[in-house]
């Protein structure tokens, strides 16, 4: 059998995870949620967002280096390129070195300090949590939502632009939620052995009852923040029918119920935001959820 250049390439393309640059939207939510869209804002946001993708794919690379042997003990994840063997240990260094370098030079060249700064600073979170955070109980999940909501606060901080409380803390409870379930799946998956679970995470089984009512409750109270910034009175400035707004934080909280009822079944999810992605009712509610915020402009 022969391969092109392009088979050979492809597990470089798969470790730096493209299909997680979605996580990364969440830069635009500042401009979004104030309604910024002129040019200038656009084009800066657009240039965050894929400095910060490319930094993010970095350190999935480093992750799975540090995780090279916990993946062999996960069935799914053990056919990650460096875990199966199709790119060393070597070569993946490589090839975070080689994406540092590139961002290095292009936030140089574009006066970017700042910004390096703070990629720099969201490298050395993951790294500590890649290495150590990950295997504290609730610490992890914690970790994770805070670094969702560094998104946001990057994406108003390069804008200058005033986040909002409840954004902040919406986005906080919700992906601490989601972080909850992914934890959740982890434990209900057929990929990972009982006797192999302490050494992947620092839950057990018997966490998963109180896991899931962990993921309840965040899921909630993000409703909650969502109704309460729906309500405020700069959403009457920025919409004029704002009474439309007012059917989203239920139907978020339908799609939640049911998405949460469905990982909590499912046997065969890895990672919840994705399997969110591949969901036709998703979009269907997304697509909803986006028809009510246009009759409310």
């Amino acid at each position: 059998m022969t391969y092109t250049i392009f088979d050979k390439l492809i597990p470089y393309f798969q470790i730096m995870r493209f299909n997680n640059w979605v996580k990364n939207i969440l830069i635009f939510l500042p401009i979004l949620s104030s309604h910024n869209l002129e040019t200038e804002y656009l084009i800066n946001t657009i240039f965050i967002f894929f400095m910060f993708s490319l930094t993010a794919s970095s350190m999935y690379i480093i992750n799975d280096y540090f995780d090279y042997e916990k993946d062999l003990l996960n069935k799914a994840k053990k056919k990650r390129p460096i875990a199966s063997g199709k790119i060393s240990k070597k070569n993946g260094l490589i090839l975070f070195f080689l994406l540092q370098i590139f961002l290095l030079i292009i936030l140089f060249l574009s006066d970017n300090l700042k910004l390096l700064a703070f990629l720099m600073f969201y490298n050395l979170i993951v790294y500590f949590y890649t290495i150590k955070i990950k295997l504290i109980k609730f610490l992890d999940v914690f970790v994770l939502g805070l670094l969702f909501v560094y998104r946001v606060y990057i994406g108003a901080e390069f804008n200058n632009l005033e986040v909002s409380i409840w954004i902040i803390n919406f986005t906080f409870f919700f992906f601490v939620g989601l972080a909850f379930l992914k934890r959740h799946a982890e434990l209900n998956s057929d990929f990972i052995e009982k006797k192999n679970l302490r050494k992947l995470r620092p839950y057990e089984k018997e966490d998963k009852q109180i896991i899931s009512l962990f993921s309840f409750i965040c899921i909630t109270i993000a409703t909650i923040l969502l109704i309460n910034y729906f309500s405020t009175s700069k959403i009457k400035l920025l919409y004029q029918n704002a009474i439309y707004l007012y059917a989203i934080p239920p139907v978020f909280f339908t799609y939640c119920f049911i998405l949460l009822d469905k990982l909590i079944i499912n046997k065969s999810i890895e990672d919840p935001i994705n399997y969110c992605l591949r969901l036709k009712s998703s979009w269907i509610f997304f697509i909803f959820i986006l028809i009510l915020l246009i009759l409310a402009k």
